[in-house]
This record gives C-alpha cells, sequence and structure tokens, in this order.
C-alpha cells in the first residue's frame, strides 16, 4: 500500500547473517530485564548461561551454541525479537519519514530513497553494534516500482535491484520487478502471478506427502 501511494518511494530489505544464531545473549539479558517479562530471568539463565550442543541431521556438531537462541527452542523467535526490538524502535524513531515492515529478523525499510537507505545502512550498525548483528550485503535489495534511475544511482551495486548489480557469472541484472517483503511478493502485476506460481507449483509437490 505504501508504494501504491508512493510509487517514487523505494524498499530496501536488509539480510542479517545467522540472525538466530549470533544474536548477543547479553542483549537478551539486558531487554529481558527491562520488559514486562523479567520474571523470565531465572529460566533464561538455567538453558543459556552454558553452551549447548548443536546437531546436524542427528550427528552432534564440534563447535558449540555459545550466542543467539538455543538450536530447536520454541522461544527462540520470542527471545530474537525482545532483543532486537528496541534497535528497530530506535532507528524508526530516528526516521519518522519511513516505514519499517518487520517480522523477526526481515527487515524492510520503505521511503524516499536516499532517506530509506540512510535508515538502512544506521539499522544495520546499531544492529551490530547492539545485537552483534551483521548484514550481509549481497544478500540485501532494493525495489521501486516508479523511482528513476538517477534517483537510485547511489545504491551501491552489491545490493540486488541497484542498477549495476550483476549475478555471480558476471551478467548484468539491474533493477527488479518485485521483491519479497515479509514473506508477499511485491511487484508488477506480471511478476506478482509468476512468484504466486512458482509458491502454488512447491505446494502442490508437497501434497503427496502429507
Amino acid at each position: 500500500t505504501h508504494l501504491e501511494l508512493n510509487p517514487g518511494w523505494a524498499a530496501f530489505k536488509n539480510d542479517f547473517s545467522n540472525a538466530f544464531n549470533a544474536c548477543a545473549r547479553r542483549r537478551m539479558v539486558e531487554r529481558l530485564l527491562l520488559s514486562p517479562f523479567a520474571h523470565f530471568e531465572p529460566a533464561f539463565r538455567f538453558f543459556y548461561e552454558h553452551a549447548g550442543a548443536l546437531f546436524f541431521e542427528g550427528e552432534r556438531l564440534a563447535a558449540d551454541s555459545c550466542e543467539g537462541a538455543q538450536q530447536g527452542d520454541p522461544l527462540g523467535p520470542f527471545i530474537f525479537a525482545l532483543a532486537f526490538h528496541a534497535t528497530l524502535q530506535q532507528v524508526a524513531a530516528e526516521y519518522p519519514d519511513c516505514v519499517f515492515v518487520a517480522f523477526l529478523d526481515d527487515v524492510t525499510v520503505l521511503g524516499p530513497p536516499q532517506r530509506a537507505y540512510a535508515a538502512l545502512q544506521r539499522l544495520q550498525a546499531l544492529a551490530e553494534e547492539q545485537c552483534d548483528l551483521k548484514s550481509d550485503m549481497g544478500k540485501c535489495g532494493v525495489y521501486s516500482p516508479a523511482a528513476s534511475d538517477a534517483d537510485l544511482a547511489f545504491v551501491p551495486s552489491e545490493i540486488e535491484g541497484a542498477l549495476g548489480h550483476c549475478n555471480k557469472k558476471g551478467e548484468l541484472i539491474g533493477r527488479l520487478r518485485g521483491m519479497v517483503f515479509v514473506g508477499a511478493p511485491v511487484g508488477d502485476d506480471d511478476w506478482v502471478a509468476e512468484e504466486l506460481q512458482i509458491k502454488f507449483g512447491e505446494l502442490v509437490r508437497r501434497l503427496p506427502a502429507l
């Protein structure tokens, strides 16, 4: 809706590297104690004050879980959200002319291109400073329905959807026709239809296993 009302805006999608496993546990405790759920602190410390075992396909890995949510913890999303929420709120307050769409570690910033990108950079810097979350610029993306090439010329080519973005073979890809925001495809009608057909096909292929 925001892009429909403001077609000259741009949407910048962020990607945190291994977010759930990398988020600082010190930040989790800090935000837990400042929340209405502070009474959960003893339980949190019981499960998280020691390194946890990691498994892959039933095999014990050599590395342990020392940061982030424990593997398989049903409260992992809640703990991550609690740690990251204040960071997201701070950046949103600093950039009131932008819109932040977020679900857990999936964050997209919408706004005038220069401002939205500045907000993205601020979010990345603050998330690393406060939560130890590092962004993978090669997996970040930008999409705009109607911003001119001149309006987006400043976007670094490593970001998917930038004017000079290339694939791993060095082939120029350039601007995107659409992008997935928090699980929903947003873009031109044909692109959205193609994405929905792909998703529908994936679901149909899974039916025999039900």
